[in-house]
């Protein structure tokens, strides 16, 4: 069974309004699903955007020292889960594992 993927707006996972998917394979075998994602209209883009503008004033107030804690903890978290990135990589765009480590 193919894994489910949400549209991600305004810090919750939202499914397509009109329940619309697309399915991507993994282009070096196309038996491997990667799994099923949202076909987004231009409606859901907007609501996304005017999330992105509402959270900016806050994000914005943050010291320069706040928002750099953001990013390290996210640097933190993708060099630890280095390996399950290049996983996905090569997965879903159908590259050699070592090709897709050094984009991590």
């Amino acid at each position: 069974m193919a894994d489910v993927f949400y549209n991600f707006i305004n810090g919750a996972p939202l499914a397509s309004e009109d329940s619309d998917v697309f399915t991507r394979a993994n282009p070096a075998d196309e038996h491997d699903v990667i799994g099923e994602f949202p076909d987004s209209d231009e409606s859901e883009v907007a609501r996304a955007v005017v999330a992105a503008k509402n959270a900016s004033p806050a994000w914005r107030k943050l010291s320069p020292d706040a928002r750099a804690q953001f990013l390290y903890r996210a640097a933190d978290i993708l060099e630890r889960r280095k390996s399950d990135v290049a996983a996905a990589l090569t997965r879903e765009e159908g590259k050699s594992l070592a090709e897709s480590a050094g984009e991590t």
